[in-house]
């Protein structure tokens, strides 16, 4: 996009009218062109899945008169107790000398009626359910059948699906964002150089998914992570007592009671808490010296134009005090004359009008105002924080998820459906990294801005510690755990050196051991009287483990050859990268380097 598009671009007209339809066109000619190349035939899955849900109806169908014929005879049976019940009623009425005719009538009536019902049961609802059921299990063997057809059709398709599947529909759609197939070393080096951003998270964090791409020339990268926080848990516990008190019966005298009360007690102690969270860090030079921080303004678009002048004159006012007290103080700030952009906007702890308005002209200010009050996907979802030369973004939308689970699409049977399927998920992953991305993509500065000449010196590793990260948290959970963890664990990664084409990295796995405690909490119940009252707690202990992997990159196309097999080895392949446990091994020796090597370059068979 040349520099003066920018004057007029507006990230969310862009998106109703061209993006989103856009990407979905590019999306299902994508999907056509993997269905064209694994060589699958629709129309005989077509056929298969007509003889699948023709199975269904019937199988359906059948099932509902099974059930019927079942009811019917629970029902009958219910009768033919009854029938044998009246019989022995009759015989108790003979035998205590009750009314002769009576007694006979009963007894005659409930066997002729009692045998009836079984030869009923037995002759006609058994042998029909019987019948039925020999239909049912032949259909069922019918249906299995058709339904493993229909998976093997489709087997073909779903195995080529890749990660790169959305990048490359991304890339290919005029978004004026790309993503990068994975990121790079390079890349996250280039954060911390030029835009002073430190790429060691917190030990309460461990790196789930990741994405890298550039706005522009400008890189940003996307973050899911899991966070663990320590705080404290309020705990409950119950009691009940009883005395004895002397009360008036209101004539003179008195009796005694019993009263009971049950005691609540409350214990606090640390618990550790975990959630996902996702943040958007971008990079650009623009402003370099701006702070300032946005939260979600609380305004809903469906509140209307009289309800949003309300807002703007409640938060005109807030703005308005906090240029009294600035001034009356010897400050800088000074609110911009767009009142519209600074309450929903609504950044008042920048640090640098000057800078502040360089960023946010008149077309960054429209446009930002039409993302946070006109109708989008997610409305006014999104805080934004910048810290000098970075950006970070943090989005409701995309606190849990930010790329596509491909595993849930195993087992497919149906064409249609999963196409149909497949779009949706990707139009939805564009959807929440494009409003994502939404507000920087307001500021036209940006998009006009290249960030300096970065030729990176030192000797990098193959694989960027964030993807690691990513890795080991798609590998099996038991193998880095400790054994007495009791609570999700943390990894961390830290990188120990690099041999040949491959890295080796410490994964220290943090979790905690819960130990059940009791807290004796002393209540004063009705009676004045002190009663300690049990409060069951956990304790968490922090339990820790240090295991090893090496990684690699994988090529991204190989011959298929007969694979290497060996017990000893636990191998697995996220994105175009491969790994092997060490375990608790020092390093990678030549033996396993051998084997990780074979396994790499046979076609990854033996990766989970």
């Amino acid at each position: 996009m040349a520099n003066n598009d920018y004057m007029e671009f507006s990230p969310v007209k862009f998106y109703n009218t061209v993006g989103k339809k856009e990407f979905s066109d590019n999306a299902e000619a994508y999907f056509e062109e993997l269905t064209k190349r694994s060589n699958i035939n629709v129309d005989e899955n077509k056929a298969t899945v007509k003889k699948i849900k023709s199975l269904e109806e019937k199988l359906n169908k059948l099932s509902k008169k099974l059930n019927i014929l079942r009811g019917f005879t629970a029902f009958f049976i219910v009768l033919c107790v009854i029938s044998f019940i009246v019989a022995a009623i009759g015989i108790v009425i003979l035998v205590g000398d009750g009314d002769l005719l009576t007694g006979i009538l009963m007894i005659v009536f409930g066997i002729l009626c009692g045998i009836g019902f079984i030869l009923l049961i037995v002759l006609y609802f058994n042998k029909q359910i019987k019948n039925n059921s020999k239909i049912e299990e032949s259909l069922k063997k019918e249906y299995n059948t058709q339904l493993l057809i229909a998976k093997n059709q489709l087997a073909p398709l779903i195995n080529s699906f890749t990660f790169k599947d959305f990048v490359n529909v991304v890339n290919k759609t005029n978004n004026n964002f790309t993503l990068d197939d994975q990121l790079e070393p390079e890349k996250l080096l280039m954060l911390d150089n030029l835009f002073n951003f430190n790429p060691k998270l917190t030990d309460n964090d461990s790196l789930f998914e990741v994405e890298s791409g550039n706005i522009e020339k400008n890189p940003f990268i996307r973050l899911l992570i899991l966070e663990e926080v320590t705080r404290d848990k309020v705990y409950t516990g119950t009691r009940v007592v009883s005395w004895v008190v002397t009360v008036s019966n209101g004539k003179g005298g008195t009796y005694t009671t019993t009263r009971t009360q049950t005691l609540i007690a409350h214990y606090s102690a640390p618990a550790a808490f975990y959630g996902k969270c996702s943040y958007v860090i971008y990079g650009n030079e623009a402003a370099p010296d701006l702070k300032f921080t946005r939260n979600p303004s609380g305004y809903n678009y469906n509140q209307g134009e009289k309800d949003l002048k309300k807002f703007i004159k409640s938060r005109s006012k807030t703005i308005q005090d906090k240029y009294n007290d600035s001034m009356s103080k010897g400050g800088a700030f000074t609110p911009i004359s767009n009142m519209e952009f600074e309450s929903l906007f609504y950044a008042l702890d920048r640090n640098n009008e000057q800078q502040y308005r360089l960023l946010f002209t008149p077309l960054a200010q429209r446009n930002l105002v039409e993302l946070i009050s006109k109708e989008t996907p997610y409305g006014d979802d999104f805080s934004f924080q910048k810290f000098k030369k970075l950006n970070i973004i943090s989005s409701s939308h995309s606190q849990t998820k930010i790329s596509m689970n491909l595993d849930q699409y195993i087992g497919y049977w149906d064409y249609e459906a999963l196409k149909n399927d497949y779009l949706n998920e990707m139009n939805k992953e564009h959807t929440s990294l494009y409003f994502d991305l939404a507000p920087l993509l307001c500021i036209p500065l940006y998009q006009m801005s290249e960030p300096s000449v970065f030729n990176p010196m030192e000797n990098l590793t193959h694989i960027s510690i964030y993807e690691a990260e990513a890795f080991v948290n798609h590998m099996k959970e038991e193998l880095f755990i400790h054994p007495d963890a009791k609570t999700p664990q943390i990894l961390k990664l830290n990188f120990i050196n690099s041999k040949n084409n491959t890295d080796v990295f410490e994964v220290c796995s943090y979790a905690f051991d819960k130990i059940q405690r009791i807290a004796e909490v002393p209540v004063v119940a009705g009676n004045g009287s002190t009663y300690l009252v049990p409060v069951v707690w956990y304790e968490y202990i922090p339990v820790s483990r240090t295991t090893k992997v090496a990684m690699a990159k994988i090529p991204e196309k190989t011959d298929e050859v007969e694979a290497y097999s060996d017990d000893n080895i636990i191998s697995y392949r996220y994105k175009n990268f491969a790994s092997l446990y060490l375990g608790d091994e020092e390093d990678l020796d030549d033996t396993k380097e051998s084997i990780f090597e074979k396994l790499i370059k046979n076609r990854y068979n033996l990766f989970k």
